[in-house]
């Protein structure tokens, strides 16, 4: 693994495990199982398994461990702007992509590497995809949430940064939601600022971050299935981390996993929310 073709912009942000390579329960093909670098297993929908990519890559790099790790992932969370395309089983034992995979990396042109298996090749870069949209199609899987890549450092060509890749990701949805309905415009920002990584990292790791990790991903268990019990909490978490800022709370919102036509087209549902919680 080649630390440094990863993009310093991927490496910045605190989303990284370590995995291992593990056959599954009644044999069958081998997964790749993420882990925390304490050796327990990780969850890609739980902030407070990941670190950042130095501990992370220390973890795999070090000796004597008794279980030792196979490398680093990457994990795709609501908010980063980062989505994953995964091209699968796309390159054939003397090197050769195939044709339409090959079309596919010009066309999003953004950092390419192969799979650790040699045999696939995944795509990195900026943008989002809505919940409803279709994510697999053949060889292909593209993903911005809930999943993880695991990470080579092997870049295909030339190494390439980054790019917004937003109508490239919107034909490929396209593409793969063939004879489905036409997936629904995203409402969340491509782009959030470093500031806020820092605010969820911090309120991920608070007394109570394990609650905002569950909210910030979508999971409203906590509150009995109540979808607006769920946004009056995480709200209230986000305007406690911008010091009461009703804007940027609300943008934050947009990017987490319970963001959905009701917040985002209801006006007058999101100003009950907000007075709601200024009533105390």
């Amino acid at each position: 693994m080649d630390s440094q073709n990863i993009p310093a912009e991927l490496k910045a942000l605190p989303q990284w495990v370590c995995w291992r390579l593990e056959e599954r329960k009644g044999g069958g093909k081998p997964t790749k199982v993420p882990y925390r670098i304490d050796g327990r297993k990780a969850k890609s929908t739980d902030l407070n398994d990941w670190t950042t990519f130095e501990k992370a890559y220390q973890a795999y790099v070090s000796p004597g461990q008794e279980k030792p790790f196979y490398g680093v992932g990457f994990v795709f969370t609501p908010g980063d702007g980062i989505c994953g395309v995964d091209l699968d089983h796309v390159i054939n034992e003397s090197g050769q992509i195939e044709p339409w995979a090959e079309r596919t990396v010009g066309a999003f042109n953004s950092y390419t590497e192969y799979s650790v298996s040699g045999q696939g090749l995944h795509i990195l870069c900026r943008g989002v995809i809505s919940a409803d949209a279709r994510h697999r199609r053949g060889q292909a899987e593209i993903y911005d949430r809930g999943r993880y890549f695991t990470v080579s450092g092997q870049p295909y060509g030339e190494p390439r940064p980054l790019r917004d890749c937003q109508p490239e990701i919107d034909r490929l949805l396209k593409w793969m939601g063939q004879g489905k309905p036409e997936p629904q415009k995203p409402t969340r920002s491509v782009s959030p600022c470093p500031d806020d990584h820092k605010l969820l990292h911090k309120a991920a790791s608070a007394r109570n971050g394990y609650k905002f990790a569950r909210l910030w991903q979508g999971d409203v268990s906590d509150y009995g299935g109540d979808d607006s019990r769920a946004d009056i909490a995480l709200l209230s978490m986000l305007l406690f981390w911008t010091r009461g800022d009703e804007s940027r709370a609300d943008a934050l919102f947009r990017q987490s996993g319970l963001s959905r036509e009701k917040w985002t087209n209801r006006a007058d549902y999101r100003r009950r929310c907000f007075e709601f919680l200024a009533r105390g």
